[in-house]
């Protein structure tokens, strides 16, 4: 059966955003094979801001939306980055 299939956010996302107070929002979305949208969010924090982005769609079946968070301050400047690796991704397949 093909279906869009979702890996989202690298645990370690996952972990620093359960450390933060965050407001989240709906800032852009992304497709699925027949055509769905998904949304990818945007977390205003106290002390910045952090985006979800797809970081890979390699396909199984379907495509395997695998997200990755990337970490702003204040004025802007990416401060941190949280991605899958290589190995986590050929792992989920």
């Amino acid at each position: 059966m093909r279906c869009d299939q979702f890996m989202g956010l690298p645990p370690s996302a996952n972990a620093y955003l359960y450390t933060q107070n965050f407001c989240p929002s709906v800032t852009d979305f992304y497709s699925g094979m027949f055509g769905d949208k998904y949304s990818l969010h945007k977390y205003t924090m106290l002390e910045g801001y952090a985006v979800e982005f797809v970081q890979a769609d390699p396909w199984a079946s379907g495509p395997v939306f695998f997200l990755g968070l990337i970490v702003y301050d204040n004025y802007g400047t990416e401060i941190q980055r949280f991605e899958w690796t290589d190995k986590e991704i050929e792992d989920n397949l």
